[in-house]
């Protein structure tokens, strides 16, 4: 479900011709650079991520997920110079390798 709701994020900025949206204050495990992103170590998870879980292990374990999936795809990135346009297509991606 997170990937979605960044592919919709994404998807929402690009139809509302956003210029700028904020991926820094939501609750997530995934840093958004400029051209890509990565995991963000448990350690560094924020109090507001982890707390959507049952408990500690629980959120470990999706992050241990979402580690192995990052881990073993290589993503094809779209040549485009829209950066929502190439984060959508790597959330869209992501979501087909989920179980």
């Amino acid at each position: 479900k997170h990937f979605k709701f960044w592919e919709r994020y994404f998807t929402w900025a690009l139809n509302d011709r956003i210029d700028y949206i904020d991926v820094r204050s939501t609750p997530t495990p995934i840093k958004i650079y400029g051209n890509g992103f990565a995991l963000k170590p448990f350690e560094e998870l924020p109090a507001a991520w982890k707390n959507y879980f049952y408990d500690e292990e629980d959120c470990r374990a999706a992050n241990e997920k979402i580690k192995y999936i990052f881990d073993n795809n290589l993503l094809a990135w779209p040549h485009t110079d829209n950066r929502y346009k190439l984060f959508i297509a790597a959330f869209q991606q992501l979501q087909k390798q989920l179980p």
